[in-house]
């Protein structure tokens, strides 16, 4: 089974670190607590620049709001085998 990776926080380095794993072909969710941000890196994804003459890139992202985070770990918890 592949990893799946959880970046909480998609600021400057979240976002950054989180791009260039997208880039490399690993599953990646982003989860930010900014809804405006959230529905702006669904929409365009993220785009990597650099203060140095390095090629920048963008790549499509899957991004949750904190608090869809926050609902999915309870709906996993009630249908969990553990928790009954």
């Amino acid at each position: 089974m592949a990893r799946k990776i959880a970046i909480v926080g998609a600021g400057a380095v979240g976002g950054y670190a989180g791009a260039h794993m997208v880039q490399a072909g690993e599953d990646v969710t982003f989860i930010d607590p900014w809804p405006a941000h959230v529905e702006h890196m669904r929409k365009h994804g993220l785009r990597v620049t650099h203060a140095m003459d390095v090629a920048e890139f963008s790549v499509p992202v899957r991004a949750l709001d904190v608090t869809d985070a926050q609902q999915l770990a309870k709906e996993n918890r009630s249908t969990s085998p553990s928790s009954a």
